[in-house]
């Protein structure tokens, strides 16, 4: 069900961590939770992205830089790839921003594709790079750290556990990867959002990347 939510306990047994784990990732924003009397429920859709995305393997998760170095160096470059390890790639390169979940207005949409200070990721970049799929009903957008609260200021954005509409990617100022005239995303780069969110337009972007289907 799409309003379904589990406890922190039940969120620790899925995650294979300790409830203090997950109490620790609900106060830092890393896992969305609500309020429900006297206890923090977990949304089932914001379990499953973590459990997703997760790192698992051993050793520590890249910096941004290392993941956008990752990125840049690794990420489907004119090579071939098992599916996992293409998984083991995406896990990595998760690092590369802190991802909000907001909600806007729908009316302030339009608004938003025309602010200079924003670069278009997932469905919106595949778009424009001529990929056959819809550019849907949410927004994968990539901002500076530095423009973050003004974003919220301005758009009058809320950061919600669950039913977000605005995805946004937030990367540090002294990384951020991108030109003053870009307004989009690689392909590359938009098939990693859309994959770690398990939307289905990343196996036709993937498509179109690699010619053809990963082996096992």
């Amino acid at each position: 069900m799409a309003d379904e939510r589990v406890t922190l306990l039940e969120a620790a047994e899925r995650l294979g961590v300790s409830r203090r784990r997950v109490a620790s990732m609900v106060q830092s924003g890393r896992l969305p939770a609500v309020r429900h009397g006297w206890q923090w429920l977990v949304p089932a859709q914001a379990l499953r992205e973590i459990e997703h995305n997760m790192w698992r393997s051993p050793g520590r998760p890249l910096s941004q830089a290392g993941a956008w170095k990752l990125i840049n160096e690794s990420l489907l470059k004119d090579r071939v790839v098992s599916s996992s390890e293409l998984d083991l790639l995406r896990r990595r390169a998760r690092a590369r921003a802190v991802h909000k979940h907001f909600y806007i207005h729908l009316g302030l949409l339009e608004r938003l594709r025309s602010d200079e200070r924003l670069v278009f990721g997932g469905r919106i970049a595949a778009v424009e790079a001529g990929a056959p799929v819809d550019i849907g009903q949410s927004l994968d957008v990539y901002v500076q750290a530095d423009h973050l609260e003004s974003m919220i200021v301005d758009y009058r954005i809320k950061e919600v556990p669950e039913r977000a509409n605005l995805h946004l990617h937030v990367v540090a100022d002294d990384i951020w990867p991108f030109g003053s005239s870009e307004r989009y995303v690689s392909q590359q780069l938009a098939w990693l959002d859309l994959a770690d969110s398990q939307d289905r337009a990343a196996d036709v972007l993937l498509d179109r990347l690699i010619g053809g289907r990963l082996s096992a």
